[in-house]
Protein backbone atom coordinates (compact mmCIF):
# COMPACT_ATOMS: atom_id res chain seq x y z
CA UNK A 1 0.00 0.00 0.00
CA UNK A 2 1.12 3.42 -1.12
CA UNK A 3 -0.18 6.00 1.25
CA UNK A 4 -0.39 9.31 -0.64
CA UNK A 5 1.21 12.44 1.82
CA UNK A 6 1.76 15.29 -0.90
CA UNK A 7 1.36 15.94 -4.31
CA UNK A 8 1.34 12.55 -6.46
CA UNK A 9 0.76 12.36 -10.27
CA UNK A 10 0.60 9.49 -12.33
CA UNK A 11 0.22 9.52 -15.63
CA UNK A 12 0.19 6.25 -17.89
CA UNK A 13 0.40 5.73 -21.82
CA UNK A 14 -2.89 3.91 -21.68
CA UNK A 15 -5.11 2.04 -19.80
CA UNK A 16 -3.73 -1.17 -21.24
CA UNK A 17 0.02 0.41 -21.74
CA UNK A 18 0.19 0.98 -18.16
CA UNK A 19 -1.34 -1.85 -15.57
CA UNK A 20 -0.65 -1.39 -11.83
CA UNK A 21 -0.80 -4.76 -10.05
CA UNK A 22 -1.96 -4.50 -6.24
CA UNK A 23 -0.87 -8.23 -5.93
CA UNK A 24 -3.41 -8.96 -3.55
CA UNK A 25 -2.89 -5.58 -1.99
CA UNK A 26 -4.48 -2.43 -1.41
CA UNK A 27 -2.60 -0.09 -3.83
CA UNK A 28 -3.09 3.68 -2.60
CA UNK A 29 -4.32 5.11 0.60
CA UNK A 30 -4.99 8.62 0.46
CA UNK A 31 -4.73 10.63 3.63
CA UNK A 32 -5.66 14.19 4.34
CA UNK A 33 -4.07 17.31 2.86
CA UNK A 34 -2.89 15.07 0.25
CA UNK A 35 -3.32 15.76 -3.53
CA UNK A 36 -3.54 12.65 -5.68
CA UNK A 37 -4.35 12.37 -9.33
CA UNK A 38 -3.95 9.43 -11.79
CA UNK A 39 -4.58 9.20 -15.56
CA UNK A 40 -4.16 6.68 -18.29
CA UNK A 41 -3.82 3.45 -16.10
CA UNK A 42 -5.08 0.59 -14.85
CA UNK A 43 -5.34 -0.69 -11.23
CA UNK A 44 -6.23 -4.26 -11.17
CA UNK A 45 -5.43 -7.44 -8.35
CA UNK A 46 -5.83 -5.25 -5.24
CA UNK A 47 -7.46 -6.29 -2.14
CA UNK A 48 -8.44 -5.24 1.32
CA UNK A 49 -9.96 -7.35 4.32
CA UNK A 50 -11.70 -3.88 5.07
CA UNK A 51 -12.56 -1.25 2.56
CA UNK A 52 -11.10 0.12 -0.96
CA UNK A 53 -9.78 -2.55 -2.58
CA UNK A 54 -7.66 -0.71 -4.58
CA UNK A 55 -8.18 2.85 -3.21
CA UNK A 56 -8.81 3.85 0.16
CA UNK A 57 -9.43 7.47 0.37
CA UNK A 58 -9.51 9.03 3.88
CA UNK A 59 -9.26 12.74 3.18
CA UNK A 60 -7.50 15.08 0.53
CA UNK A 61 -8.84 14.97 -3.15
CA UNK A 62 -8.45 12.68 -5.73
CA UNK A 63 -9.07 13.06 -9.38
CA UNK A 64 -9.42 10.28 -12.00
CA UNK A 65 -8.82 10.29 -15.86
CA UNK A 66 -8.98 7.48 -18.27
CA UNK A 67 -8.16 4.79 -15.21
CA UNK A 68 -9.58 1.36 -15.51
CA UNK A 69 -10.66 -0.66 -12.14
CA UNK A 70 -10.55 -4.14 -12.86
CA UNK A 71 -10.22 -7.49 -10.50
CA UNK A 72 -10.25 -5.58 -7.16
CA UNK A 73 -12.17 -6.38 -4.02
CA UNK A 74 -13.13 -5.54 -0.34
CA UNK A 75 -15.38 -6.16 2.35
CA UNK A 76 -16.59 -2.98 1.51
CA UNK A 77 -15.91 -0.70 -1.95
CA UNK A 78 -14.30 -3.05 -4.28
CA UNK A 79 -12.40 -0.79 -6.13
CA UNK A 80 -12.67 2.72 -4.31
CA UNK A 81 -13.57 3.63 -0.96
CA UNK A 82 -13.74 7.24 0.57
CA UNK A 83 -14.68 7.98 4.16
CA UNK A 84 -13.42 11.59 3.99
CA UNK A 85 -12.03 13.80 1.45
CA UNK A 86 -13.53 14.41 -2.73
CA UNK A 87 -13.10 12.18 -5.85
Amino acid sequence: ELEVRGDVTLIGTSPSGTIVHGNGQRIFKVLPNARLKLDSLTLTGANSSTQGGAMLITGGSTEINRTIFSSNSASSGGAIAITAGTL
